[in-house]
């Protein structure tokens, strides 16, 4: 293709791009750094063209080192400095006042985004999260004043750390306390987005009183990004089968309805020029509707050039404005470097261009049989999606850790269902209720969900991507793919020679990696206060054990571990006892996990029985395997035996007790102080053989010394509670067996083999 020398604009906009995106992932330093390398570059080359008086690819190299020195400094003005305002102040008390731009309803809380305009009497401008506290209830629009103290960028950890820079969010609040509402806001951009946010919300109610059913739920959030309405079922099934970037607004979205408004212009009279014009207008409004996301302006600003090239009468270039939408997004909201939905929206319509552009030049120019046509229909949409998921596949890697290989068959099945889907959802918004097409949506709807549900079932139709290694040749994939398109004349051939050999070498290594952790086996143990979780992982497989009393840190600890240990789905999920707060808590990690069954222990009380026949029923709803264990029934994962133990309720909490078997290996976990002689005599029983001990926190803690037990000659480990003492001659015998003891840490990693 050679970019730099066909599509100049498109190579200078794409080094800006670059260069922006390494300074966002820099840090100040660093971007300084990359600023006069820019800069000496740019006079360096200046001087040389100068000299050889204006050789035209000099010229273009000048103009891509400017951009990369542009996209330097912009990236320290709009980024860095923005980022550090919240350093100065330090852990100091503030009084801050602002006005509330959105509440966000979440599972743990109320968050408000809050437009900051006064930070201790300073003007300041810019955004900060804020957890509501006090008696008002704070809306959009209203102006509020708080006590807090800030915490900066640097100290954000994970994914979230991501989502509120994408916002543009510069600290977050810390001890809030006395918010109070101080009036109302007269900015008309405020009232704005606020008028937009409340007809997006009344058309996605439209949609659903006229579609019943899950249907409706989905089709908003097709149309309108209404995905808070969708079970969080649907949405991993969507993502273990790929499809989710057809639920997330996108180019997808804008291509489909803005070629569907042409065909429909076209055939309603209009010229080309006036039927372009009437597609720009269609884009603009659709842009509103759905309140302006990231993904669909850039794709609305990419198909108003194209537009805008066709009124012209110019021809339009599909990577030319995908490169130029790309570079104005960024200019005017700086933060979008950080939405990595903006990364891979960008990524998926670049590889879906260049496999246009190479169908362009080598499709056969004879008429071809129909059969023959609707192959090549087939073979092409398939094609498509394949070039789509490979330009994302780095950034997948590195977001989300997972490749899905149940995608191509999807796509190739659920896709143009879909599509017609959405196509569907106009007519039913315009018009909503209608006798015979509202039960046919909410049927197809049904019969969507069951299709894809059904394709997201297979055990490993999802794969781990979490290993260092395979995202470091992903990535050089990547790069491979990129340096090609910059040369001038490379054919087909060799492109695919040099790509293929990489692509063969990622899936052998990862299926070596994969191979190589099923000889792992091990548990993993986690505690916050009084809540344990323990995660048993062999062959590949993993058994979450909830020690909790429906505590989100369960949920929230299971995700990370998944991603550490390279798990994409649980083979079990096993209640330990119950509390009430579990009838809010397992559904919640049954709907956001992949779960094959669930192991609830027998109830012994009248709200026990209640609480098990809700989670029953959460677990049939959600085709779940669901089976009640009694104490001591061994359960089998992979090369590990699983015994749990009868638990003691003590006060509100129980003393929990539970026995990990793999060949001579023996762990066992114990929650609690067991104080009656029935539990005293089966932990000593227990000690007398386990190759590894861990005391845990769960239950009554012990405010004594530990017993001084009999411990097996085999004893490899012992985690006691931070609170536990340990008897003098006890720590003395440990010392001289050379048996290693501590207290164990938030989380720890306990291999059995």
């Amino acid at each position: 293709m050679g970019l730099l020398r066909r599509r100049p604009l498109a190579a200078v906009c794409f080094v800006f791009f670059s260069s922006f995106l390494s300074c966002a992932v820099s840090g100040i330093r660093a971007t300084l750094l990359l600023l006069a390398v820019g800069l000496f570059s740019f006079i360096l080359l200046l001087f040389l063209a100068l000299r050889r008086r204006c050789v035209r690819r000099m010229l273009l190299l000048l103009f891509c080192v400017a951009a990369a020195a542009g996209a330097s400094l912009f990236g320290l003005l709009r980024l860095h400095l923005y980022q550090a305002q919240a350093e100065e102040y330090g852990d100091r008390w503030l009084a801050i006042s602002g006005t509330v731009v959105e509440r966000r309803e979440g599972e743990y809380g109320t968050t408000l985004l809050l437009e900051v305009e006064q930070i201790d009497g300073e003007r300041v401008r810019g955004l900060i999260l804020v957890e509501e506290t006090g008696d008002e209830a704070a809306r959009e629009g209203n102006t509020v004043s708080f006590g807090a103290s800030l915490s900066a960028p640097s100290e954000w950890q994970g994914e979230e750390a991501l989502f509120r820079l994408a916002d543009g969010i510069f600290a977050t609040t810390q001890n809030a306390s006395a918010l109070s509402v101080t009036g109302e806001t007269d900015s008309p951009r405020l009232r704005l987005l606020s008028d937009f946010s409340v007809n997006r919300d009344s058309l996605a109610d439209r949609l659903c009183e006229a579609v019943e059913g899950e249907g409706g739920h989905l089709m908003s959030a097709m149309l309108l990004g209404g995905r808070e309405r969708l079970d969080p079922a649907v949405s991993r099934d969507f993502q273990r089968t790929g499809l989710t970037h057809i639920l997330s607004i996108s180019g997808f979205h804008l291509a489909l309805l803005g070629g569907m408004a042409l065909k429909l212009f076209r055939a309603l009279g209009l010229r080309r020029r006036a039927s372009y014009t009437a597609v720009a207008a269609t884009v603009l409004l659709y842009m509103t509707l759905t309140g302006f996301p990231v993904s669909v302006v850039r794709a609305g600003v990419m198909m108003l050039l194209l537009c805008l090239g066709e009124i012209l009468f110019r021809r339009s270039d599909g990577l030319t404005a995908l490169a130029v939408a790309a570079t104005l997004i960024l200019l005017i909201s700086p933060q979008a470097i950080y939405d990595y939905g903006f990364h891979l929206s960008v990524l998926a319509t670049f590889g879906i261009l260049v496999y246009t552009e190479w169908r362009r030049a080598h499709s056969p120019r004879e008429k071809r049989p129909l059969w023959r046509r609707m192959l090549a229909g087939i073979l092409d949409s398939l094609c498509v999606t394949l070039c789509a998921i490979g330009a994302t596949l780095p950034l997948s890697a590195l977001f989300f850790g997972e490749l899905s290989l149940m995608s191509p068959i999807s796509n190739l099945l659920v896709g143009p269902l879909l599509e017609g889907y959405l196509i569907l959802s106009v007519p039913m918004l315009i018009l909503g209720h209608v006798p015979l097409l509202s039960p046919f949506a909410a049927w197809l709807g049904e019969a969507i969900l069951s299709l894809t549900a059904h394709l997201a079932e297979p055990r490993a139709a999802v794969i781990s991507l979490n290993y260092l290694s395979v995202k470091i040749l992903l990535f050089a994939l990547l790069f491979t793919v990129l340096f090609l398109l910059l040369l001038s004349r490379v054919k087909w051939r060799a492109a695919l020679a040099a790509t293929v050999p990489q692509a063969i070498i990622i899936t052998i290594l990862l299926i070596f990696l994969q191979t190589f952790l099923f000889s792992q086996n091990a548990v993993s143990y986690t505690i916050s206060d009084k809540n344990e979780t323990l995660i048993l992982y062999s062959e590949g497989r993993g058994l979450l054990c909830d020690y909790t009393d429906g505590s989100a840190e369960c949920l929230t600890y299971a995700e990370e571990e998944a991603a550490y240990l390279r798990l994409t789905e649980y083979e079990g999920y096993l209640l330990s006892h119950y509390h009430e707060k579990h009838e809010e808590s397992v559904p919640r990690i049954l709907s956001r996990l992949k779960i094959r069954t669930l192991y609830l222990p027998t109830p012994q009380s009248e709200t026990e029985e209640r609480v098990y026949r809700a989670l029953r029923a959460a677990a049939e709803e959600g085709g779940i395997d669901c089976i009640r264990y009694d104490e001591n029934t061994p359960i089998l994962l992979g090369n590990l035996t699983f015994i749990p133990h009868k638990p003691i309720r003590i006060r509100e909490h129980a003393d929990c007790a539970a026995t990990v078997l793999f060949g001579d290996a023996r762990l066992t976990y114990l929650g609690g102080a067991f104080r009656t002689e029935e539990e005293a005599a089966r932990v000593r029983e227990a000690v007398k053989s386990s190759t590894h001990l861990l005391f845990g926190r769960h239950g009554s803690l012990p405010n004594e010394p530990l017993p001084f037990f009999r411990f097996s000659a085999d004893l490899s480990l012992l985690l006691i509670p931070e609170t536990a003492r340990l008897p003098a001659e006890l720590r003395a015998m440990l010392t001289a067996r050379g048996i290693p003891y501590r207290a164990q840490a938030e989380r720890e990693y306990i291999p059995l083999s």
